[in-house]
């Protein structure tokens, strides 16, 4: 990492007051806020649709700069824009501000003034013509277009069909370094059939906090245990043998980048409160968490290092879904302190204990399921928002919106008559039926004889009458009682009765991902 004498550092930030001035000079701050001090660190830049927070530091601009954009209400498609433009700006005036570029500046032929890239006024004057240019777009009229006419659905349309550009995505510096990945390389992991439409960061300083001071815990704990210990917790195709016992230590408490999928009503109290084990109290609600998709390796909070076995956990809304909610999945981005893991079995039958095996600090199952028991041990770090793809949408596009319309309409049996019988038809139908009595009624006793029997009338025929098909017979011989739902119990029917339960829980059962 460079190192910078006092002296540097006060012609820096000399450097830094002049492009202030420059910022000052165009209308990009007020002019009130010239002396501020905070302006020598961090240049927050606020509009209605956005706040732009330009990061110089102590060591701009000799250094590069790095530069946040928390949208409030630009449409997706404008902010991405905004987000590239600033991208190429940092990236050109990244060859002039550099450390090579400083220490040469004795050695140029301007009395060793750093000519440098204003580079933090180029990236607001940038950002303020853009939002110009926005403004101007919407205030303006336009043509209606094709698909106005047709009319956008869902706001999924507005995005490019082969998702988000992945260069356009903000870094959160904070998640990047604990990940160890940044969030185009994590949004290759996830399946390429599904369309990434956004990356939205979710880290919270608090939860981050809490993250750091449990990893220094297990830390502690590890540099207890014998160096043949450690050396266990260690995956035998790695090269460890020369490591010392700090290295292990490191190796093992490093995180993991991991996946967790839920429905989407939970991910809103996953980013604000953090992730909770079953069992605690949820903050919002006030009432305890419960177990959710079974718990075979413990009562835990689960996460996967695979995206797409973790998105197999992101509906089972358990309700009604909203039309627009068909294009949604959440699918969280998590920091994970695995520390020394316990490798665990069904047969360990550990599905009732909220604590971790003796001396482990998380466990594995089948290599998929992550479960950790604190959860200071998981940081939600970016929420990643996904759909099925364009060439779902037009599955999707003649959903109706009222759930009432989705209720199942009586359908008129062929041989219902619209209009009442006359009397002359009833007549020969009594006729008819009579004939037809005298034949089959008796069966067993002998011949119809005289008065035997009396048809009082002649309804309209009842689709509850249909005699034809194949199955009719198994309909109302012995498997009769069975299909009459009127002589069913009040009880709710078990999970056993459901196609779909009984095979997740012949296969799937107890994979817990809350």
């Amino acid at each position: 990492m460079p190192i910078f004498s006092d002296e540097e550092l006060v012609e820096l930030s000399l450097l830094r007051a002049n492009e202030i001035d420059e910022l000052v000079k165009h209308g990009l701050i007020d002019a009130s806020h010239r002396f501020d001090e905070d302006l020598l660190g961090i240049l927050v830049l606020s509009y209605p649709e956005l706040t732009i927070s330009l990061h110089t530091g102590p060591t701009y601009p000799a250094e590069q700069l790095q530069v946040e954009i928390e949208n409030i209400s630009l449409p997706r498609r404008a902010v991405d824009e905004l987000r590239n433009a600033t991208r190429e700006i940092v990236a050109r005036d990244a060859d002039t501000n550099n450390y090579e570029g400083w220490g040469r500046r004795a050695h140029s032929g301007d009395f060793g003034v750093f000519e440098f890239e204003m580079t933090a006024f180029h990236v607001a004057r940038r950002a303020f013509e853009h939002l110009e240019s926005y403004r101007d777009s919407i205030m303006a009229p336009r043509e209606e277009s094709e698909e106005d006419r047709a009319g956008a659905k869902f706001k999924n349309d507005l995005v490019s069909d082969k998702g988000i550009d992945l260069s356009s995505i903000t870094i959160d510096r904070k998640a990047s370094d604990v990940l160890g990945k940044l969030p185009d390389e994590i949004c290759s992991l996830v399946p390429p059939f599904f369309r990434i439409l956004h990356v939205e960061s979710v880290l919270r300083n608090n939860l981050y906090s809490k993250f750091l001071a449990r990893q220094n815990e297990i830390r502690d704990q590890l540099s207890a245990l014998p160096r043949a210990e450690l050396m266990a917790c260690i995956y035998k195709n790695k090269n460890t043998r020369r490591d010392t016992v700090e290295e292990l230590v490191e190796h093992i408490a490093a995180p993991k980048l991991t996946f967790h999928g839920t429905s989407n009503s939970f991910v809103p109290s996953i980013v604000q409160n953090g992730f909770l084990a079953p069992g605690a109290i949820n903050p919002t609600s006030g009432e305890a968490l419960p177990v959710r998709c079974g718990s075979t390796y413990g009562r835990g909070i689960y996460s996967s290092p695979s995206a797409e076995f973790s998105l197999s956990y992101s509906g089972s809304e358990a309700q009604p879904t909203a039309p627009d909610g068909f294009w949604g999945l959440k699918l969280l981005v998590c920091a994970t302190l695995m520390g020394r893991s316990a490798q665990m079995l069904h047969d360990d039958q550990w599905w009732t204990r909220s604590e971790p095996y003796p001396g482990a600090h998380s466990h594995v199952g089948n290599g998929y399921e992550y479960v950790v028991f604190n959860s200071a041990q998981i940081l939600p770090c970016y929420v990643i928002h996904l759909d099925w793809g364009v060439d779902s949408r037009h599955f999707f596009a003649d959903i109706l919106e009222d759930k009432a319309s989705f209720v199942a309409k009586a359908k008129q049996h062929p041989k219902l008559l619209n209009e009442p019988m006359a009397p002359g038809d009833r007549q020969r139908a009594k006729e008819a039926l009579v004939a037809k009595a005298s034949k089959y009624f008796p069966y067993g006793y002998g011949p119809a004889t005289g008065t035997s029997f009396v048809v009082e009338d002649v309804g309209e025929v009842d689709e509850d009458e249909e005699d034809y098909g194949e199955y009719q017979r198994d309909r109302i011989d012995k498997t009769h009682e069975e299909s009459n739902f009127w002589k069913w119990s009040d009880n709710p029917a078990g999970s056993e009765m459901d196609e779909y339960t009984r095979a997740r829980l012949g296969k799937i059962r107890g994979r817990n991902k809350d």
